[in-house]
């Protein structure tokens, strides 16, 4: 359940969201007045140069029954299924949009939630920072092509280290050795508008250490993705 409230130069959204019944589990939790996450975004868009931004503000507060990373994690033996029950897990996420000129503008954002509990969904983050540039394609006779290039830097808390290196087992990592650094990911991709309203965007990341492992890597992904408007 979502509500946005929307006006000239601010918005403000809150939702609620069902979460998994423990972490990485397929199963939703329906217990709804006693567990989930409840996010709040406020939004506040404005002018430098007479050059439009946003800047959005977001704050989130899981509820659920996650294990803890408590100190000790880095023994073998640890079972973190044994430490689970409710508690919070809270976190927030900046993100900035700027209008450098008509074709050109830059992105960023970063993200950190509390590294102690075990995150409940989607993969093993506790700090993300990503800095981009956007490029429209009027200067070369496309107005509606983008070209983006974008770096990011993914880190786990100490207490993750610890908890993986030692064996343990993330939603996606974990593989019983860790030899730890950031996940560092440059993107870029281009937007071909063929005709309205169809796009395709060919897109390709580059990933060094890759699962926070120097051991791994890198990782070249390519994709494609094909985007129709009606």
């Amino acid at each position: 359940m979502a509500v946005d409230l929307n006006q000239k130069e601010w918005a403000f959204r809150f939702g609620y969201f069902l979460e998994p019944k423990f972490s990485s589990s397929g199963d939703l939790d329906t217990l709804v007045f006693q567990r989930g996450g409840y996010q709040a975004e406020i939004e506040q868009r404005y002018e430098i140069s007479s050059r439009p931004g946003r800047l959005r503000v977001l704050g989130f507060v899981n509820r659920g029954p996650d294990g803890q990373l408590l100190p000790g994690t880095d023994d073998p033996d640890f079972n973190i299924a044994q430490t689970r029950k409710d508690r919070f897990k809270i976190g927030f996420v900046l993100n900035l949009e700027q209008a450098l000129g008509e074709d050109l503008g830059v992105f960023a954002r970063f993200s950190y939630n509390d590294g102690s509990n075990q995150i409940m969904s989607f993969t093993d983050i506790d700090r993300s920072g990503l800095l981009g540039i956007r490029f429209k394609g009027g200067s070369w006779g496309r107005p509606s092509d983008t070209i983006g290039v974008a770096g990011v830097v993914n880190a786990l808390s100490r207490r993750e280290v610890a908890f993986i290196g030692a064996s343990g087992l993330g939603i996606l990592i974990g593989d019983g050795k860790l030899n730890y650094a950031t996940e560092n990911i440059i993107e870029t991709y281009y937007r071909y508008q063929l005709a309205y309203p169809v796009a395709v965007t060919f897109d390709h990341q580059l990933f060094f250490d890759p699962a926070y492992n120097q051991a791994r890597g890198p990782v070249s992904v390519a994709s494609g993705r094909l985007h129709f408007e009606f």
